[in-house]
């Protein structure tokens, strides 16, 4: 009987994993997830948050899995499907999501792309030493090939683009960047409108959160997915459960992810990180762990007070918040021009000294770049329903999905955060400065 490991998982159950997904289980890249947290800084809202990445990507493979068992996908498809989504989060940063701005900004590639570097073993996702002092971790691109596997062809499925349509295609149905079209619909299953990724940290986040939002109906919309003229589709029958996944989405995003608290102790983190100047540093952060980052931070006369600030949770207050509905042309022109890094760093010194504090004591937040960068499926619903062997545009049968990509996820355009003391100084200074 071939060797496994069983996985005892709290949202899903058992996950059975053997060859290949063993063996990256025991490897450095995959054991680092086990201590990042899968939703930040969220614990310090919501005290039960504090499951972490690996679990998040043992539970994708276990999804992806199933699905590749419902499809009746051919052995070769469904192990390269599962291995991409064991590995499509190995390349996250410390906190997750939380500083993915700050080292996008600053060394110009985001997680996935990280991620795609680490299995095709272009570079070294652990600190520096750590993998040659234990001298037993093996790498996931070294695990992959030994297993006779191509990891160029698994990180091609984590390959996507960033804009509100994932997957373009030439007029005569190819890839434009020359992705295999025969890979399509595994691509679309690891990154794409509905996804083993998003299927499991919804059902993931709602259960240690406690918010129930992230229900959905998993059994049904698996049991109705397919693969039709070479992309991902769902059959009429399942379109109820894929706008649950998406009603699903659009909530979890209004209260958990973007909640106004949680989201003020990310940006405190975020903007302490973004001001250290030691590019060395900026360098080492992805391959660090949230207790590597906090303990290398605490020793830093510039950081140390804002780690005891989130230790002791002292967190900053809002001071201004303006929804973009109620914004003037003029501003909205303004938010545009702030979801620039430089632009809004600048703002925050300049709110700051106007207001008398230091630089770094006023947060600026235009949230609406940053989503685009971390959850570019957020305002995506473009997949196919299967109908009586005709495809059409989901949009026929749900107007439901039409109004989800004019939902606003945020509660706010713009938000101004300081200490409790400053606020209304604060308050004053921003209200000067957006006044025609």
């Amino acid at each position: 009987m071939a060797s496994q490991k069983i996985i005892h998982d709290p949202v899903h159950g058992s996950i059975r994993l053997t060859g290949l997904s063993q063996r990256l289980l025991e490897s450095g890249e995959l054991q680092r997830l086990g201590h990042i947290k899968q939703l930040g800084l969220a614990n310090l809202v919501f005290p039960g948050a504090n499951h972490t990445r690996l679990e998040h990507s043992l539970g994708a493979f276990h999804i992806a899995d199933r699905l590749a068992r419902e499809m009746e996908m051919d052995e070769e498809d469904r192990q390269l499907l599962t291995t991409a989504a064991l590995l499509h989060d190995v390349g996250h940063g410390p906190f997750s999501h939380t500083l993915e701005g700050a080292v996008f900004s600053e060394l110009g590639f985001d997680h996935v792309e990280h991620s795609r570097r680490i299995i095709r073993g272009e570079v070294e996702a652990l600190p520096p030493g750590d993998r040659e002092d234990l001298g037993s971790l093996p790498t996931v691109n070294r695990t992959i090939s030994d297993e006779g596997q191509d990891p160029g062809k698994v990180a091609s499925l984590l390959e996507g683009g960033k804009g509100p349509t994932i997957f373009d295609f030439s007029p005569e149905g190819n890839r434009v960047d020359g992705l295999d079209p025969a890979t399509r619909h595994l691509r679309q299953i690891i990154h794409g409108v509905v996804d083993v990724d998003q299927i499991d940290y919804l059902m993931r986040d709602s259960h240690y959160t406690g918010v129930a939002h992230g229900v959905i109906d998993v059994d049904r919309l698996l049991q109705t997915l397919v693969v039709a003229d070479g992309e991902l589709a769902v059959r009429r029958g399942g379109v109820s459960a894929l706008e649950g996944m998406l009603v699903a989405r659009g909530l979890m995003y209004s209260s958990v992810y973007f909640h106004k608290t949680a989201r003020i102790a990310e940006l405190m983190l975020a903007r302490a990180v973004e001001r250290i100047s030691d590019k060395e540093f900026m360098e080492r952060v992805p391959a660090m762990t949230d207790a590597e980052l906090l303990s290398d931070m605490a020793t830093m006369d510039g950081t140390r007070e804002m780690v005891l600030r989130l230790k002791y949770r002292r967190l900053y207050k809002s001071a201004y918040q303006l929804q973009l509905a109620d914004a003037s042309e003029e501003q909205r022109q303004a938010l545009m021009d702030l979801s620039k890094h430089t632009a809004r760093r600048s703002w925050e010194d300049e709110l700051a000294r106007r207001a008398g504090l230091a630089e770094g004591e006023v947060l600026v937040d235009v949230p609406a770049a940053e989503l685009l960068l971390s959850e570019p499926r957020l305002y995506t619903t473009h997949i196919k329903v299967l109908d009586n062997g005709d495809l059409y545009p989901l949009s026929k049968f749900s107007p439901l999905a039409r109004a989800l990509q004019q939902r606003t996820v945020t509660q706010w355009g713009l938000l101004v955060a300081c200490t409790a003391e400053a606020v209304d100084g604060v308050l004053a200074v921003v209200e000067r400065a957006l006044s025609p």
